[in-house]
């Protein structure tokens, strides 16, 4: 669903928090996937945040995300 969108800023709720990462729920399209913290503090547990699309590999059924700003 996000291939062709690497790049990409996409809206997100925050589902849960960990130590380093944070789970966040895509809204459109619907993905769930875990974004590492990087030394940022983490959003809280229902916070809408940005997260930016920085890799789709379609065959191991991964994407990685990045937090990042709508601006």
């Amino acid at each position: 669903a996000l291939r062709g969108r690497v790049g990409e800023v996409l809206l997100a709720v925050v589902v849960d928090v960990r130590r380093t990462e944070v789970e966040v729920q895509v809204e459109e399209p619907p993905v769930r996937a875990d974004v590492p913290l990087r030394e940022r503090p983490a959003p809280a547990l229902g916070a809408h945040v940005a997260v930016r699309v920085v890799n789709v590999d379609v065959v191991a059924g991964t994407v990685a995300l990045v937090l990042g700003d709508a601006g």
